[in-house]
């Protein structure tokens, strides 16, 4: 059965980024969770973050600090995650827009496992077992992670960036919840634009040399008139109607 594209790779890769615009730890099974005192007894129910660093780090947290592991921090996204400090999940809903709640090793299965890097397209998750982030473009990820900002954070992907941590990740995928469109996808309002403009460029293109004499016969003969000022547009698309009109004017001037 299809999956519900809850988003497309723009807005999913915007939501992702904003993640970073706030105060985040890297908390196991959080899900975005504002880290009041609720919360904290709600994450430290679990043994990794019972560990007594983590745990230090958790009691330490502001409550308006989030709380976000890898695979957590893409399926708040998509649950409808909205940064609010006063929902008990941050404004998330469990398991909404029929994304499930599975763990990473899961996730790379539902979205396909690709290993052309040159292929990569911004919203596409990267993976390496147990763990997964989101490819934004540009050679940047952002991942969810205990370890360099201990939170979300952006690093580099599978090579050394100036003032950015990285790794080597195994593979990339697609995810099933997200509508990847083409990069260069244009709508047709956005082509008669286009094309428009095109045609005003070449309209104002001289005539490439070799041709200057004919079109300057042409005008003489009243074969080729040009615009109201007289520029003949050497340049410019003629249709089909304009090259026969010039024919039958040729063929006129032929026949006196």
């Amino acid at each position: 059965m299809p999956k519900k594209r809850t988003m497309t790779d723009k807005e999913f890769v915007e939501r992702i980024k904003g993640l970073l615009d706030y105060d985040t730890l890297y908390v196991n099974g959080g899900w975005g969770w504002p880290l009041d005192s609720a919360n904290k007894n709600r994450a430290l129910m679990n043994s990794y973050n019972a560990q007594p660093l983590r745990a230090y780090k958790i009691e330490q947290a502001s409550r308006f600090t989030f709380a976000f592991d890898c695979v957590c921090m893409i399926k708040a996204v998509l649950w409808g995650w909205s940064g609010s400090y006063f929902d008990h999940n941050g404004g998330a809903k469990y398991a909404a827009n029929g994304v499930p709640d599975i763990n990473a090793d899961r996730m790379i299965s539902e979205c396909g496992e690709r290993y052309d890097w040159d292929h990569i397209v911004p919203g596409a998750v990267v993976w390496m077992k147990g763990h997964i982030g989101v490819y934004v473009g540009d050679g940047f990820v952002v991942e969810a992670t205990p370890i360099w900002a201990d939170g979300v954070q952006m690093t580099a992907l599978n090579a050394p960036k100036a003032g950015y941590n990285w790794r080597k990740w195994s593979c990339w995928g697609l995810l099933p919840w997200v509508e990847y469109q083409p990069e260069d996808a244009m709508t047709y309002d956005d082509f008669k634009l286009f094309m428009h403009r095109y045609e005003a460029e070449r309209k104002s293109l001289a005539a490439d040399e070799y041709a200057s004499e004919a079109l300057e016969w042409a005008k003489a003969n009243g074969i080729s008139v040009g615009d109201a000022a007289g520029n003949l547009m050497p340049q410019a698309y003629v249709k089909r109607q304009d090259v026969v009109l010039m024919l039958y004017r040729a063929e006129k001037q032929h026949g006196k």
